[in-house]
């Protein structure tokens, strides 16, 4: 009866520490999963959800996206205009709503009054508001009834625009603006509610800047653009302007008149940008016509060469051809595509990390938090890997591992790493500062190690460093081992696992020989 009471503490001991291990191991990983779409994660472990017309969509060209107070997503497409509740669609076309003029919905836009407009193709702007729309066109004083930009600026004004102007809506009426008022072309293509009350307007020809009642035309002497016809802008937290272009991406200051330009040789897949959008943690989201979606986090942006990351078909979008971006109330990102569909990138419960995001292998046989905050991992096939702030570091057999089958990892008292593996006895690794190998020395059967089949290894409390053995048991003690087998009354040489309780003793279990405690004068009893 003593017997199994022992057994059940010493189980129970055990389960408490492995769940005290795997609870600190969430807690460190959820520090950086909050609301939102981690930046330390990789784009691959993101959850992509995919709605197409089978799924409700009118058809799947979604041309804009727009999440309104109330919580519905309005989605524009080439044949209407789409609610969406997370389970169900409503759709709204010309055939039901007289007052909507075209089912190509270019843009949505929910201003402060809770107004929610689109700009439509040839059917020029529709408002819908309280179950009730209403239609603007040229008849009202529009210079064009095909509208690709609308946003509202500082002072809650609407600004409308189209393909022949610029419209400043006021109390029912348009105020119309062109070229002859400072803009680089009457042709406007996306607008952005800039710093220091700035409205950003991107055209056909170039870039131009309304403030305090006037225009200034960006695009003759201020900037060395690319290409002058811009195709979206978005200002980051630090006052930079993203402007993406038909022939890649800038980045610019104009306190500063420092500019950076990213194109298919700085990482980009493809040159055309066709959607900006900076998220809540300030990462930067790219979509392009031909290249998928890239993103550059707020951490890369503030490097001289940024690492451009990448998320195309081959990671499970359903169309490289993104035509809007839109971030929703709990930071997921909503991609509309090209026949493609409605994507949706959102941070699931659960992260995946695999070889895609830079393991050696995807078979993982343990895993130690290091006192520095990453994550040791030993592998079937690769050697062992170090985890930190999303980035893989390898470790193989090339780098001076004795072997890359790893069975259990942990750190002695001087912050030396000790890797057990099955087949090569253990790695004792120096570290520099940067948690990188400095020297590596090895231990195995010929210098006094129990066995080269290591399974398992343990630090108990006083800092003594055990080691389990397919042959025995070995104790670090004096820069020298002291082995336990069935000759000193260890019940099977074959160590599967071991623990320390809260008295001091070692319990070591075993493949046939049952379960053994090693008390504090290290001599083994078994039970």
């Amino acid at each position: 009866m003593l017997k199994k009471i022992f057994l059940l503490l010493i189980i129970s001991s055990w389960w408490a520490t492995v769940e005290a291990q795997k609870a600190q191991f969430t807690r460190k990983l959820n520090e950086y999963t909050q609301l939102g779409l981690s930046p330390i994660k990789r784009i691959s472990q993101y959850q992509c959800d995919i709605w197409q017309k089978n799924d409700g969509l009118p058809q799947n060209t979604i041309f804009s996206i727009f999440q309104s107070t109330n919580g519905y997503l309005w989605l524009g497409t080439q044949e209407g205009l789409a609610r969406f509740d997370g389970m169900d669609y409503k759709v709204f076309n010309t055939t039901e709503v007289n007052e909507l003029r075209s089912n190509e919905i270019l843009t949505i836009y929910e201003d402060t009054r809770k107004n929610l407009w689109l700009g439509t193709q040839d059917g020029g702007l529709t408002r819908y508001r309280a179950g009730k729309f209403q239609s603007y066109t040229t008849d009202q004083g529009l210079p064009s009834n095909t509208i690709y930009s609308l946003v509202e600026d500082h002072h809650k004004n609407l600004w409308v625009g189209t393909s022949r102007g610029l419209c400043l809506y006021q109390k029912g009426y348009f105020r119309v603006y062109t070229s002859k008022d400072g803009l680089s072309s009457r042709s406007i293509s996306c607008m952005a509610a800039g710093r220091n009350q700035t409205l950003w307007i991107g055209t056909t020809r170039g870039l131009t800047a309304y403030r305090n009642g006037r225009f200034e035309d960006y695009a003759r002497n201020k900037i060395i653009f690319i290409s002058k016809a811009i195709t979206s802008l978005s200002e980051d937290m630090h006052g930079n302007l993203w402007i993406g272009t038909q022939l890649g991406l800038l980045r610019w200051n104009e306190a500063t008149a420092r500019y950076q330009t990213f194109r298919t040789e700085h990482g980009l897949v493809d040159d055309y940008i066709t959607k900006l959008h900076h998220d809540r943690h300030g990462t930067l989201w790219i979509g392009t016509q031909s290249g998928g979606l890239h993103r550059i986090t707020l951490r890369e942006q503030n490097r001289p060469k940024p690492q451009i990351a990448n998320f195309s078909v081959k990671e499970g979008l359903s169309s490289n051809n993104i035509l809007d971006l839109f971030e929703d109330h709990e930071g997921s990102l909503w991609i509309g595509l090209n026949r493609g569909g409605l994507n949706r990138l959102r941070d699931g419960k659960f992260t995946n990390y695999t070889t895609i995001e830079g393991l050696t292998d995807n078979v993982t046989n343990c895993i130690y938090e290091s006192e520095s905050g990453g994550f040791w991992i030993g592998t079937m096939n690769g050697g062992i890997s170090y985890l930190r702030n999303g980035n893989f570091y390898n470790y193989t057999r090339e780098d001076g591992l004795s072997n890359n089958y790893v069975r259990s990892i942990l750190e002695d008292k001087q912050g030396n790493l000790w890797v057990a593996t099955y087949g090569a006895g253990v790695d004792k690794i120096q570290l520099d500062e940067k948690q990188q190998p400095r020297q590596i020395t090895n231990y195995g059967l010929e210098n006094g190690l129990a066995g080269d089949l290591v399974r398992c290894l343990y630090k108990t409390r006083d800092g003594t460093i055990f080691i389990g053995t397919k042959t025995g048991l070995s104790r670090w003690q004096d820069d020298q081992f002291i082995n336990y087998t069935r000759q000193v009354g260890l019940p099977d040489n074959s160590v599967m696992v071991l623990l320390e309780d809260r008295n001091g003793h070692l319990w070591v279990g075993t493949e046939n020989g049952g379960l053994c405690c090693i008390r504090k004068d290290n001599t083994p009893h078994q039970l």
